[in-house]
């Protein structure tokens, strides 16, 4: 990595709370920070056009980002602890900052109560550190006291870990973690949340469980009305994508990456699988 890895850490924040998450802006930071430099040289050479391109170099910024390296560490045992604890802080941010990101993304309920929940356990965080700094003296009440704070300052850290992940997975490939993710709280998360079973309701109503189940007492014309509706629903689907609107437009306006459009994504793989499914049981009561 390059020696300025803060400054170039910021960068990298910057990038993944913007709204264009711009290709080669990313490239470039990758690039200079000489973070796992084969994969990168991979991305690279594929070019902006390949998809597959576009989620690695998401994926790598989080690695780049996100990966906390414990000064115990052997991999790291050349590293000085202390710059490398204070290099893998992320910026606190407050509430409204947060807020303002996840309207930004457009992200779902419960990837807002994630990123809610990373930032504020983020601050909390901090601020053990800093009450661990300030104990002065080596008695026994000191030492404990110390040790309790860093012990706790280790938990978060792990959920904070946990949290990330569960980001990272939608900010990749779309997918949306359940509602159990939040079932079990750490202390200190639970005012973040104001009912696991709002998690769960909001889990459950998404199109995946719900939109995409043939009714076990379909006859012929009922599939066949199944299929058209779906097939309409499909073509919107695919409209958003390339107009932003359901409906064809003049010009091409292609949605821009992002949560939004992985999702849409995600939503015409579904449709485009189940009015398979659709035919194939029209071909078995045909």
């Amino acid at each position: 990595m390059n020696d300025n890895y803060s400054e170039s850490r910021e960068k990298a924040i910057d990038w993944i709370n913007s709204k264009t998450r711009d290709f080669t802006a990313g490239l470039a930071i990758l690039q200079d920070s000489k973070f796992k430099p084969v994969a990168v040289s991979k991305v690279a050479r594929w070019g902006e056009a390949n998809k597959f391109a576009k989620d690695k170099m998401l994926t790598l910024i989080y690695e780049y980002i996100g990966k906390w390296i414990r000064p115990e560490d052997p991999k790291h045992n050349d590293e000085d602890p202390d710059e490398t604890v204070a290099a893998f802080e992320f910026p606190t941010k407050l509430a409204e900052e947060v807020k303002a990101i996840c309207d930004e993304q457009g992200y779902p309920v419960i990837i807002r109560h994630v990123v809610h929940a990373f930032y504020a356990l983020h601050r909390k965080r901090a601020a053990m550190h800093e009450q661990a700094a300030a104990l002065e003296g080596n008695t026994p009440e000191v030492v404990l006291e110390r040790q309790n704070l860093l012990s706790g300052v280790e938990a978060i850290s792990a959920r904070l870990d946990e949290l990330w992940k569960a980001k990272t997975l939608y900010e990749v490939d779309g997918t949306v973690p359940g509602a159990d993710l939040f079932e079990v709280l750490p202390e200190g998360e639970e005012s973040l949340i104001t009912s696991v079973e709002t998690l769960k309701e909001a889990t459950e109503k998404t199109p995946e469980s719900k939109d995409y189940i043939i009714p076990d007492e379909a006859d012929l014309e009922a599939l066949k009305k199944l299929k058209k509706n779906t097939t309409s629903k499909l073509v919107k689907a695919k409209n958003m994508l390339d107009f932003q609107k359901e409906s064809k437009q003049p010009e091409l306006a292609p949605m821009p990456d992002g949560p939004k459009r992985a999702k849409q994504e995600k939503r015409v793989m579904q449709l485009t699988e189940f009015i398979e499914k659709i035919e194939y049981r029209i071909v078995e009561l045909s």
